[in-house]
């Protein structure tokens, strides 16, 4: 996170439109996120492949830039261990299924998709294969 840049403030500026627009089109029913999932599963529903593919196309450009990062021993090791606490937390979730170890498990969840992420970005860049 970048101190002093709220989603609101950096999404307003993306859109050309005030903080208070960003914000309603981020949590005003439906959600952006709710109406791009709906729109995934209406493409899946209709075999549309092809235009699943050109509605993806602008999102999976923009999280080509989240990651920009060589290919280092340390962001592997990082994944690694995120791996591990995943692992953990499976573990701790299947034997004690609480709210406590099931926000630990989705916690340790989005913490290693995010590493696999920076980490399969590192990969391609790498190697420039195809993103």
């Amino acid at each position: 996170r970048r101190p002093g840049v709220t989603l609101r403030k950096a999404l307003a500026r993306e859109l050309g439109c005030s903080e208070p627009v960003a914000h309603k089109r981020l949590y005003a029913h439906p959600r952006v996120n709710d109406v791009c999932a709906a729109a995934v599963r209406a493409y899946q529903h209709t075999g549309d492949l092809a235009g699943l593919s050109r509605f993806m196309a602008p999102i999976e450009a923009s999280m080509q830039d989240c990651f920009d990062e060589d290919l280092t021993e340390a962001l592997w090791l990082e994944t690694q261990t995120a791996t591990s606490v995943l692992n953990t937390a499976i573990v701790a979730y299947l034997l004690n299924r609480t709210p406590e170890t099931t926000q630990t498990l989705i916690r340790a969840i989005d913490k290693s998709r995010a590493l696999e992420l920076r980490l399969r970005a590192a990969i391609t860049a790498e190697y420039g294969l195809l993103q």
